[in-house]
Formats: structure tokens, C-alpha cells, sequence
């Protein structure tokens, strides 16, 4: 692998870079566990810019697990390299058990889930562990002196469940353009803890924006059905499109295909499919060049035979016709189905599986 440096608002960072790392720690709290990593050297620290994920694979010797996607946690300024995740999974429950020193396998960053400079003023929607592309954001904001003014709406079940809540309110105290809302479907208000009840709804958006939503930008990140509730809200509030970025465990709706964030391995193989598609192309049009007019001339000449003889051929010659066309039709059916299958199968991405094409998978 080699690296390529990318500029973003100021930052210099690695594309699709395959790094070592060893595990340093592994915190298990209620719901969730963190991941600790440091790099093997120097060199294999992974320069990123928050709001992005890499994927990770663990093992030992020379075998490595499946790989998994998962947005980095710490700021881009730690020497460690975090990730938070659900305690629930067979991969994650196997990363709970892993022991220090065991070897990790990172490659990224990837994603576009990165906020902008623009001015406007910002309102991150996070729902469960949806929170962890925030954590990176929230923690380089901090650290960095940010002056944009930032709230972060975030909808859990209980206090308890809530990850990083002591954290971010720390986060809050330290960042005076910084406002924390915790909304929980159990419990009850409580001012002190800045818990409100219930859900996430118009009412408390327009009172975190001041009913001014049209000059916010909105980040949401969760599961599926929590962005996408999010985002008929603030639709229904008259927000704009433009305004809202999301990253639903996947790539930000605002992603724009770029070669240089697909791995060597995944870039070659997309050319060397794009070429072999060609030339299978070319010879297909070559060889109707050279077959049709042979059919038309030969039907030519076959015309005057076929009046003088027996209906016996003419009716084997449409059989056969037929059949042709039959198998024709049904090999285009085919066709259709399998691509029709193969595109369902495309846009649906499992929660917490993604792989490599510019991974697509479980981004938290």
C-alpha cells in the first residue's frame, strides 16, 4: 500500500492506507466497549480528519478476521487510535476479549462525514452509537478552539445508555460554544443533567435553533429508521436538503465517488473489470459485423428454394427460429434478473457489515 496525501479545509491526511497497530486497552461499559489501538511505528499512524472511519480486522499469526467498518472516536491529534461499538455482535464480542498486544490491521479514513467551515452554525443528531464520528468532531472542536456555535441533539433509551454522557458534558463545560441536549425515551426531565424526555421532534428543533432553522446545518448519524425520521422532521420544518448531511452506518449522503479512497487491491480490480468488459464488448460487435450480412445474403438466396419445396422444411426452419428466439428471451430474462437481484442486493447494506468498494458498512 502506499500513501496519498488529500487536503481538507486546512488538513493533510492518508487515503486507504493499510496500517499495523497493537491493542492497548479495551474499556466495556454497560452497552458499548472501546477500543484502544497505538501504532506499531511512527509510520503506521493513521492521519484522519474527524467525522471519518477506517475498517479493522484483528488476529494472530498470519490470520485475520473479516474486516469491519467503524468511525474513529479520538481527535486527530491522539497518538491512540479509538473506536467505540455495541457490546453486542459475534465480531465485537470477540474484540472484548482480545488481549493487549494483539495485532490490528487498520485501512482508511474514509468518509466525507466531515463538517465544513462555512459559518453556519451547526446541530448534530446523534441516535445510540450514532455518537462516535461526533466524538472526534466534538473532542478536535475543544481541543482546536472552534468558535462555531454547536449543539448536539442526542436521543438514547436511558441515562444509562447513553455512551460518553459524562464526557460530553465535561466537553460542554470546557467549549463555550458548545450545548449538549440528552433525549431519553425513559426517565424523567432533569435540567441539572440537560435530560429531556421523549423524542426528538420539530417542537425541539426549532427551540435549539432559535426557529431559525434555515441557517443551520444538520449531521445526522444512527441507524437507518432514526436518520431517516430525522430527516421528514426537518423536511416538514422547512429545511433544505443542502442542509443536511447524513452518515446512516454508511457513507455520507453527500459522498462523491473518488478512485484515490478505494485500497490498490480494489482500485485494480475495477479497471481490470472495466477493461475486460470492453474487450468482450468489442468482440461481440465485431462478430455481429461479420455474421449479420451472411444471414441477410444467405436468407436472400434462400428465399427463391423455399417456394418451390415442401411445407416440411419451412415448418423445421420456424421451429428452429423459434427455439432460437425462446432461448434468446430467456437468457435476456435471465440477464434481468440477475441484475435486478444483484442491484437489491447492492442497496441494502447490513448494519454492521461493510467491506471494501469504499466500505458501506457499519459506521459506528
Amino acid at each position: 500500500m502506499f500513501d496519498v496525501l488529500s487536503h481538507h479545509s486546512g488538513y493533510t491526511y492518508t487515503m486507504s492506507v493499510m496500517k499495523d497497530y497493537r491493542v492497548y486497552e479495551i474499556e466495556k461499559h454497560n452497552s458499548y466497549i472501546v477500543l484502544k489501538l497505538l501504532p506499531q511505528t511512527d509510520h503506521d499512524q493513521l492521519s484522519f480528519l474527524p467525522g471519518q472511519y477506517a475498517t479493522i480486522a484483528y488476529g494472530t499469526g498470519a490470520r485475520l478476521s473479516p474486516m469491519r467498518c467503524f468511525s474513529m472516536t479520538n481527535s486527530p491529534h491522539s497518538s491512540q487510535l479509538e473506536f467505540a461499538m455495541r457490546s453486542e455482535g459475534p465480531f465485537r464480542r470477540h474484540i472484548s476479549k482480545l488481549q493487549p498486544g494483539t495485532r490490528v490491521k487498520v485501512q482508511g479514513p474514509f468518509g466525507q462525514f466531515v463538517p465544513e467551515p462555512n459559518g453556519y452554525s451547526r446541530v448534530f443528531l446523534a441516535g445510540g452509537i450514532g455518537i462516535t464520528p461526533f466524538m472526534s468532531i466534538l473532542r478536535h472542536a475543544t481541543e482546536s478552539g472552534d468558535a462555531t456555535p454547536t449543539t448536539l441533539v442526542f436521543a438514547s433509551r436511558n441515562n444509562q445508555d447513553i455512551p460518553f454522557r459524562d464526557e460530553l458534558l465535561n466537553l460542554q463545560r470546557q467549549n463555550p460554544h458548545l450545548q449538549i441536549v440528552f433525549v431519553v425515551s425513559e426517565g424523567k426531565n432533569d435540567p441539572a443533567s440537560n435530560t429531556l424526555v421523549g423524542k426528538i421532534n420539530e417542537r425541539l428543533l426549532r427551540k435549539v435553533t432559535g426557529d431559525n432553522i434555515v441557517d443551520y446545518d444538520f449531521y445526522l448519524c444512527g441507524p437507518p429508521e432514526f436518520t431517516r425520521s430525522m430527516q421528514n422532521i426537518l423536511f416538514a420544518s422547512g429545511a433544505d436538503e443542502e442542509q443536511i448531511i447524513t452518515e446512516s452506518f454508511s457513507q455520507s449522503s453527500k459522498f462523491s465517488w473518488n478512485p484515490l479512497q478505494m485500497s490498490a487491491t480494489s482500485l485494480t480490480y475495477a479497471l481490470t473489470g472495466l477493461v475486460l468488459l470492453a474487450g468482450v464488448g468489442s468482440v461481440m460487435v465485431l462478430d455481429l459485423i461479420r455474421y449479420v450480412p451472411k444471414v441477410t445474403a444467405a436468407s436472400k438466396s434462400a428465399a427463391p428454394a423455399s417456394s418451390s419445396t415442401t411445407n416440411q422444411p419451412s415448418t423445421s426452419t420456424t421451429s428452429s427460429s423459434g427455439s432460437g428466439t425462446t432461448t434468446d428471451n430467456s437468457s435476456s430474462n435471465s440477464t434481468t434478473t440477475d441484475t435486478s437481484s444483484s442491484t437489491a442486493s447492492t442497496s441494502t447494506t447490513p448494519s454492521d457489515t461493510q467491506y471494501y468498494q469504499q466500505p458501506v458498512s457499519n459506521v459506528s
